[in-house]
């Protein structure tokens, strides 16, 4: 996606090697009066433009008269804890600043399948 912002700053990082983060600021010189740029996630099989791939999802940002900007990120669940999810607006810069922070997946058991039945009946069959 085109992004049309006077200045937009994207950086990536790891925290400690555990968490992914994004860190994002556009100034918006034009941005309409009494409006505050939005943010949304939108998940792979939304968007039109790529094959949908279950490892990613967007994190789309709009601000009227700007296109939408898209960014292609994991699909991992927002980590909101400890002011690790920041979303600020100042009207007078005309800043918008996003942090977001990705919660690492767990490698969880799988639950134990139910035994065997000792007798099959067709549906049929059944009393």
């Amino acid at each position: 996606m085109r992004c049309r912002c006077g200045g937009c700053s994207i950086s990536l990082f790891i925290e400690w090697l555990v968490s992914y983060g994004l860190f994002k600021f556009d100034r918006f010189p034009e941005i309409e009066k009494d409006f505050k740029p939005r943010y949304r996630f939108m998940s792979a099989y939304e968007q039109r433009v790529e094959e949908a791939d279950s490892k990613f999802q967007y994190l789309l940002f709009a601000a009227e008269p700007y296109e939408t900007i898209g960014f292609k990120v994991p699909n991992l669940e927002v980590d909101k804890t400890d002011n690790k999810f920041i979303e600020h607006w100042n009207p007078k810069k005309k800043l918008y600043t996003v942090q977001v922070f990705f919660k690492q997946r767990e490698a969880k058991a799988l639950p134990s399948l139910s035994h065997k039945p000792q007798s099959f009946l067709p549906i049929g069959a059944r009393f």
